[in-house]
């Protein structure tokens, strides 16, 4: 039902088994556990005086930091959401949120002297305000973030909640039933200028995948349950910088860190002519970006949603463009129309 992008908000895989090792997808519970314990951590910490608590500043920027980053999530994916008791929220609204809670957390690491949670926070709020189309703001935070900054979530292999799900969902080699999806033929041979791009590392196996149909591709990203997820990264602060940069017509900035990531990846430059017009520039930051972050911090999705209305949208599976532009897969099983992710029924009755 993901798959085929028929997931309506009735489907209990929305609400129910949030432990990924069993074959959930919910999300939803695991996102706003964060937050709400976030929320009731912050607030607890600051009802003790000042010097009753030790790194009281840098404790309360931690929970406020990973509390923002859960509610992005939680704006950049669903068409709509509730917060404790509601009203409901439109994904503009959460952002904005989400935008609070860094412009809290980042005051917070300032005053700790926290390096690294001001950077997580300046990524973070970045984003946030590249998505509520803040291109000078979202400028002037990613700016301040080191090119060599890199956060991680960690992962482990013994307790199941803490397994890389970007490993045993889709990378498994051990249990078929757990080969959830396989890469897109638009992935397994990625180049630039007929140059295989290593930042795309793809593997052919003999193996199918679990529909026992599709023949199983690998991605590098995650070989293992205790390989970590990657969080926030200069990387992805730089990429904001080139998408705002030519989002309101500063094409030079763009181009020189597009030119400066085909650097690193070894591979040739962008439009050495400078010939690109506006429009070109943007896409290919677009792209810029599926290519750094494949299969990493739900950056794809994110675009997929956020230029859904623009000239720069990017297809789903079974829309025109697609690998499947008929809305049929290759198993000859009709796609359905779900775009971002329904908010639970249950959740709606339970405002």
């Amino acid at each position: 039902m993901w798959g085929l992008r028929n997931i309506i908000n009735t489907n209990l895989n929305l609400t129910d088994n949030c432990d990924g090792a069993v074959g959930g997808y919910n999300f939803l519970v695991p996102l706003q556990t964060t937050r709400v314990l976030g929320d009731q951590n912050f607030a607890l910490i600051g009802g003790f005086p000042d010097a009753r608590v030790t790194n009281k500043a840098l404790l309360q920027a931690t929970v406020k930091t990973y509390a923002a980053y859960a509610t992005i999530a939680l704006g950049e994916a669903f068409c709509e959401m509730a917060f404790n008791q509601g009203p409901i929220q439109t994904p503009t609204q959460v952002l904005q949120d989400a935008q609070a809670r860094f412009t809290e957390s980042l005051n917070l690491a300032t005053t700790a002297n926290s390096t690294d949670l001001r950077n997580m926070s300046l990524v973070g709020r970045a984003r946030v305000r590249l998505g509520l189309g803040d291109f000078a703001g979202a400028r002037a935070d990613a700016e301040q973030v080191p090119a060599t900054y890199v956060k991680n979530a960690t992962r482990g292999a013994v307790d199941r909640h803490r397994w890389n799900l970007l490993y045993e969902f889709q990378n498994n080699e051990v249990t078929q039933g757990l080969r959830h999806v396989t890469i897109a033929p638009a992935f397994r041979d990625v180049r630039w200028q007929g140059v295989p791009d290593p930042r795309v590392r793809v593997t052919a196996t003999t193996l199918t995948a679990g529909d026992n149909v599709s023949l199983l591709y690998r991605h590098a990203k995650a070989l293992s349950r205790s390989d970590p997820v990657l969080l926030a990264s200069g990387r992805e602060a730089r990429l904001i910088v080139a998408e705002a940069a030519a989002r309101t017509g500063d094409l030079p900035t763009a181009r020189t860190i597009i030119n400066a990531l085909h650097t690193a990846a070894n591979i040739p430059g962008y439009d050495p002519g400078n010939t690109a017009t506006q429009n070109d520039v943007i896409a290919q930051v677009i792209e810029e970006r599926v290519r750094e972050f494949f299969m990493e911090i739900g950056a794809r999705y994110s675009d997929h949603l956020r230029f859904r209305n623009t000239a720069f949208k990017i297809p789903f599976r079974g829309e025109p463009g697609s690998v499947h532009p008929n809305g049929v897969d290759h198993r000859n099983q009709q796609y359905g129309s779900t775009t971002c992710v329904p908010l639970a029924l249950s959740e709606t009755l339970g405002r």
